[in-house]
């Protein structure tokens, strides 16, 4: 048996609705036995077939069921599978509703209900505000239901998951010689990372969910936050408009990289963001509180931070392979 892995960031199985509903049907009324339900299960391997032997040249082909959309936008392809009543399948020219009555969202901005929020077909708002939909980095989708194992995936897509090797391999590693006790810690909101997310064509940047949160976070405007106005042992909270500048202490939060952009949208980042210096990984074990976000698609930092000693906040709407080690 072979395998098919695909070693790309994002997804590749995009199977329409109509034929997902119909594949569905199929094996509900077909009703086929689970592998372990079989009374007698063949421990074998298939036989060679007539006239292949060990020294039998295949003649090579070039076909591939996959067609290639790399640096183009990807919202139609990615709303395929949504229902058709769904929000995320609405005419192009009607405003992007989000049904919020799927996940809610508090006086602060916060989600409630994160797997219903990453439900794409509840979120059609994500086709203007994430790097994915406007431009992916690598992007090859097949529209049947073609068994691939990808590291991550939306909720749209139905490749099969798995660990990916960022986990597994280590790529991203914890030193906890290099940590410190949470009261050694800065008392910062600390994240460093480059625009990967998706690729920034004719000012697409400014669509992209990593540049919109660094300038949102940097912005000269005004932001909520809540207060406390109980008094003594009564707790109560209430939402206040504050100037952002009045907290940019507490926030450390940059690009250390530009990429992944045409000539132009790369300089026009370099002059509209502050661009810090290159850090290690392990220079985030400094402050209290981490972000994890999205790149080009899940993040391969998360495992490390969960096993630090700071705080992770999470932001993500892609599902990725759980690896237990």
């Amino acid at each position: 048996m072979d395998l098919c892995f695909n070693l790309h960031d994002e997804p590749r199985v995009m199977v329409p609705h109509d034929d997902l509903s119909r594949l569905v049907k199929r094996a509900k009324e077909v009703n086929m036995p689970a592998a372990n339900d079989r009374k007698k299960p063949k421990n074998a391997f298939t036989k060679q077939p007539k006239g292949l032997s060990a020294g039998t040249k295949l003649e090579e082909s070039k076909l591939t069921r996959f067609n290639v959309f790399a640096h183009q936008p990807t919202w139609t392809h990615s709303r395929l599978s949504c229902p058709p009543e769904s929000p995320a399948r609405g005419l192009e020219d009607e405003e992007k509703k989000d049904d919020l009555s799927k996940y809610a969202l508090g006086e602060l901005g916060f989600v409630y209900n994160i797997t219903a929020m990453s439900d794409i077909c509840n979120s059609p708002s994500l086709s203007s505000t994430y790097g994915f939909f406007d431009r992916p980095n690598a992007y090859n989708i097949v529209q049947d239901l073609f068994p691939i194992f990808s590291q991550s995936k939306l909720s749209s897509y139905s490749d099969i998951i798995y660990p990916s090797p960022w986990y597994w391999y280590g790529k991203v590693t914890y030193n906890e010689e290099l940590d410190r006790p949470w009261s050694e810690k800065e008392d910062k909101f600390y994240w460093r990372g480059s625009t990967t997310g998706g690729f920034s064509r004719n000012g697409g940047w400014r669509r992209q969910h990593r540049q919109r949160f660094v300038q949102k976070v940097n912005a000269a405007d005004q932001a909520k936050i809540l207060v406390n106005t109980g008094f003594g042992t009564s707790q109560h909270w209430e939402s206040k408009l504050v100037n952002r500048g009045d907290y940019k202490e507490i926030m450390d939060i940059f690009f250390s990289h530009i990429g992944q952009c045409d000539p132009g949208d790369c300089e026009a980042q370099r002059e509209f963001f502050t661009i810090k210096d290159r850090v290690e990984q392990q220079d985030a074990w400094r402050y209290k509180y981490l972000l994890d976000i999205d790149g080009n698609a899940f993040s391969g930092r998360f495992y490390a931070f969960l096993k630090s000693r700071s705080m992770a906040f999470k932001w993500a709407i892609f599902e990725s392979g759980t690896w237990i080690g």
